[in-house]
């Protein structure tokens, strides 16, 4: 039986796969948390897995999920460098 090493870290094609996936996953959160009430168990359910996903990607890419917004006086168009 032939063992072989493992790389490191996920090629291009594959973290692009998960990035769509979890863009995908966010959505269907976003789109159910305005169904329920914000003190319900189900919302912060909801709200922490989403938190969670982001970070993922975050980790995965080493920049924000894609489909989040810049925040306003934040973008390259302000001045300010990206750090």
């Amino acid at each position: 039986m032939v063992r072989r090493k493992r790389p490191a870290k996920l090629n291009t094609a594959a973290v692009d796969e998960i990035v769509a996936a979890a863009g995908s996953f966010c959505s269907a959160l976003t789109g159910n948390m305005r169904h329920v009430a914000p003190g319900c168990d189900h919302y912060q359910a909801i709200s922490v897995a989403n938190h969670a996903t982001l970070d993922a990607v975050q980790k995965l890419t080493g920049k924000p999920a894609p489909w989040i917004a810049t925040p306003p006086g934040n973008g390259p168009w302000c001045g300010r460098s990206e750090e």
